[in-house]
C-alpha cells in the first residue's frame, strides 16, 4: 500500500467521520434557543452547507 493510497483513504475517513457527527447534531441534538432539534428549528440551517 502506498503512502499516497494511505493519506487519501485517511483523509476520506475523517470526511466520512464529520459528516456523520454533523448528521447526527441535525437530526438529534436540541437547538438551545428554541428548544427544539436543529432540523425542525431553521435557525442553524446554514451549518448543513459546510
Amino acid at each position: 500500500m502506498s503512502r499516497e493510497f494511505l493519506f487519501f483513504s485517511i483523509v476520506a475517513l475523517i470526511l466520512v467521520e464529520v459528516t456523520h457527527l454533523k448528521w447526527i447534531w441535525w437530526n438529534y441534538w436540541v437547538c438551545r434557543k428554541h428548544a427544539r432539534v436543529h432540523k425542525e428549528c431553521g435557525c442553524s440551517r446554514w451549518v448543513m452547507f459546510l
